[in-house]
């Protein structure tokens, strides 16, 4: 049986990043942030700004690890 991609929380095979799962964790972890500041973490967060697979996945590891910062608290 092939699977769908939505099946799998995306729009296509191509999307690395679960983005339901992802904002779901965020607020999970920080049931302060609003909605804009979600939209904003995930936006840093699957944004990849180098051509490198290493040099992304440390900056997301970055993000997740070293207290990554909103415009508004």
């Amino acid at each position: 049986m092939q699977q769908q991609p939505g099946q799998s929380f995306r729009t296509s095979f191509s999307e690395v990043v679960l983005k339901p799962k992802l904002r779901e964790a965020l607020v999970k972890i920080n049931p302060f942030l609003t909605d804009v500041q979600v939209d904003e973490l995930e936006r840093k967060i699957t944004t990849f700004q180098k051509s490198s697979l290493l040099e992304n996945n440390q900056q997301v590891l970055h993000y997740l690890l070293e207290n990554t910062t909103v415009s508004k608290n």
